[in-house]
């Protein structure tokens, strides 16, 4: 047997877009070994489809010789060499991670609770030992050549010379630590109130007077000089740590971060955006370079929240909630301004629903939003009538055939699937080709009703082959054969029904002050006791029951409609959606609220990834997508896929007796997978483990072993 090999960036790579595999090769293994069920849990990564690369809120930033590292909440951290193509990283936490830093070849991350992380340069981070053990946040780093120091809630202050052991440090003071930084053989610690001290060694501080009493958020080093932000727009300058001069910046609202070089600086925080050009040896001329819009224009960054900047190779990163994500330029050497852009334009309004219709999944929201995608990963915006923008949709159904969007003030949009031809030219042996291909047009192109019997707002819509029944505001209940022509139904209530489902007994619609409503044919309706005056938000029928989840972690379920029990659900936070991936139900809500169980009956809560709201789940082929504000949409691969995995092989000899191995895989989007080897097809070792982040992805490994075996056995193995 031969041990598997640690991973390090120059073993692994991913490379986007399509490619073909190793033209000759010897296939070693092609091996699926899938788990059973009852060994498995909803513990598959979580993944971000939009906003791409992340939509986590981004706390801190660190860059050097163009690699970059993100962290941000409930252990959320990505890396990158380029500041465009991301990799996700497992953090092994959920704490929020508040600072970064890439000390002595060693990645350092800090956050909530005392925690403290460290990285070899490969994917795996270790905590660190803090002596003695703290549950202060650590929310700044900063390191000379030889110490690096975290500093945090209630003065908290630790040091390390290697980032691996720390122990607790002279304390600056008492009060919040927010920020620090290290400058000219000084360390220098701002926090709340204004406060700032300074030392040569950690381990004697000096306070200085800052001239503020407002909160301190972050300090740093450029240009000789310190810069410090805070609140109230404050930005501060000092040559030395000691002396303390209020800058003009323009700004007036929360500032979180800052960063300088020798030339130009960049602060940034709540909707504030300030670029500081050097204009003579100790002054400098600021500019507003944000947009008005939460997107890039005119070269100008978007209106955002920003928690987090550092300096690029040829300008500034720029980070903060929701993942968003900016890049400052200079063009041609030092220039003016810098000019800003967006390297991924995601879509960041509030969706409200999702659902899978045939081969692709649809999901609508605020500004009459509609985005598709087959596989859950990448999305497109589709176009609807120009004069439904400033309508919400809050809903979406229906069948293979046709598609139903609902929203405010009796908004409806179908789409059917009628066939259209697509012309595909390709150029083969410098001769061009021209094929036509036909295609589904579901989900790309739709157009409004006009005339419906209600302007209530709608947002329930379910479909049983034959019939569509809608429900919204006002009580109303709408049904039709065709999505055409509607007809208003009796509900004998004026609450707003949000959800409504088919199931082999006929309909149920749910809603305000815990209605239940049951219905044979969707014409006639009666009311059901739910045992609750919270608001179903949702109906579901899944694996022969039915199940509402609402308000206060509302949660209640049913074997023929007329019945219902009510379940603990271990949350009071409120629950907008229920599906079933495989074994699992699965339950999702307000700040990133998701609740699982094997029966239906007993649920536990799932760790936190998001703090986002989630509003809608859809799901296919162990696949779970839920969507939610600011264009949130994540998936998780709950079950293994099942598809086998691509793999090439080659080896050549080297220098020992050694051999060296080179390995290219293809799979699916989020196929986790082991590369285990044999000596003799029977027992096998298990190897390093991977991960598709994109169905074009083509992913290359290799590793040197000696000495080389003549009879050595690959296989990849589902994880």
């Amino acid at each position: 047997m031969i041990d598997s090999p640690s991973l390090n960036p120059k073993q692994l790579c991913g490379i986007q877009g399509r490619a073909v595999l190793f033209a000759a090769v010897l296939l070693i293994g092609l091996l699926q070994d899938l788990r059973p069920l009852e060994a498995q849990a909803i513990s598959g990564p979580w993944r971000w489809s939009n906003p791409t690369p992340t939509g986590m809120h981004i706390y801190d930033l660190a860059s050097a010789n163009g690699f970059v590292i993100q962290v941000g909440e409930f252990g959320g951290m990505l890396t990158s060499t380029n500041g465009v193509l991301w990799t996700p990283i497992s953090s092994g936490v959920t704490n929020a991670l508040r600072s970064a830093a890439l000390f002595n070849d060693r990645i350092v991350v800090s956050g909530e609770a005392g925690l403290v992380l460290y990285s070899n340069g490969n994917q795996e981070f270790n905590r660190a030992m803090l002596t003695p053990p703290t549950q202060s946040w650590l929310e700044s780093l900063t390191f000379s050549p030889t110490l690096i120091l975290a500093v945090g809630d209630a003065g908290a202050a630790y040091a390390s010379a290697d980032g691996v052991a720390w122990e607790q440090t002279s304390s600056p003071g008492s009060t919040w630590l927010r920020g620090a930084a290290y400058g000219n053989g000084l360390f220098v610690v701002v926090g709340e109130k204004g406060f700032v001290a300074t030392s040569p060694d950690t381990r004697q501080w000096t306070k200085r007077s800052s001239g503020t009493s407002r909160n301190l958020n972050r300090v740093t080093f450029g240009g000789n000089r310190f810069w410090a932000a805070g609140d109230s727009g404050t930005v501060l300058a000092s040559p030395n740590g000691q002396s303390w001069t209020s800058i003009n910046t323009g700004a007036a609202g929360q500032l979180y971060t800052i960063s300088a070089t020798a030339l130009d600086v960049v602060v940034a925080g709540d909707n504030e955006l300030r670029y500081g050009r050097l204009s003579g040896p100790a002054s400098f001329s600021w500019s507003n370079v944000m947009s008005s819009q939460p997107t890039a224009q005119g070269g100008r960054a978007p209106a955002w929240r920003y928690f987090a900047s550092c300096p690029a190779e040829s300008g500034f990163y720029l980070a903060g909630s929701s993942g968003m994500w900016a890049v400052g330029n200079r063009s041609g050497g030092f220039s003016p301004t810098l000019v800003w852009t967006t390297p991924h334009e995601s879509i960041r309004n509030w969706l409200w629903d999702v659902t899978r219709i045939g081969d692709q999944y649809l999901a609508v929201g605020d500004f009459a939003t509609v985005l598709t995608s087959k596989e859950g990963q990448v999305w497109d915006l589709e176009l609807v009538p120009n004069s439904f923008t400033n309508r919400v949709l809050l809903g979406v159904g229906g069948g293979t055939n046709m598609a139903v969007a609902v929203g405010s003030r009796g908004s409806m949009l179908i789409s059917t699937n009628t066939l259209i031809e697509i012309t595909v030219t390709n150029v083969v042996n410098g001769q061009e080709q021209r094929t036509i291909q036909t295609s589904g047009a579901m989900g790309l192109y739709w157009e409004a009703i006009a005339g419906l019997p209600s302007t209530s707002d709608l947002q329930g819509i379910g479909y049983d082959g034959t019939q569509f029944v809608v429900t919204g505001g006002e009580g109303t209940i709408l049904t039709s054969p065709d999505a055409r022509s509607w007809q208003a139904r009796s509900s004998q209530t004026t609450v707003f029904l949000s959800g409504v489902t088919h199931y082999p007994g006929g309909w149920i619609a749910v809603g305000d002050r815990g209605t239940i409503l049951q219905s044979l044919d969707g014409a006639q309706w009666v009311p059901r006791a739910s045992g609750t005056t919270n608001w179903l938000y949702r109906v579901r029928y899944l694996g022969e029951t039915l199940f509402a989840v609402g308000e206060g972690g509302a949660l209640l379920r049913s074997s023929d409609g007329k019945q219902w029990q009510t379940i603990q659900s271990a949350t009071r936070q409120w629950l907008n959606d229920v599906t079933k991936v495989g074994p699992f139900y699965v339950a999702a809500g307000v700040h990133g609220t998701v609740l699982t169980s094997r029966d239906g009956i007993a649920w536990g809560l799932e760790p936190f990834f998001t703090s986002k709201s989630l509003y809608g789940c859809a799901t296919r082929e162990g696949q779970l997508i839920t969507v939610g504000v600011e264009g949130a949409i994540l998936r998780n691969q709950i079950l293994p896929s099942t598809n086998p995995v691509q793999m090439s092989y080659s080896f050549k000899e080297t220098a020992g007796d050694g051999a060296l191995h080179s390995f290219g895989f293809k799979g699916v989007t989020d196929q986790r997978f082991a590369l285990d080897r044999s000596t003799n097809l029977v027992d096998w070792l298990p190897g390093p483990e991977f991960e598709f982040y994109d169905s074009e992805e083509l992913l290359f490994y290799e590793e040197e072993i000696t000495p080389s075996s003549s009879m050595l056995f690959f296989r990849a193995t589902s994880k």
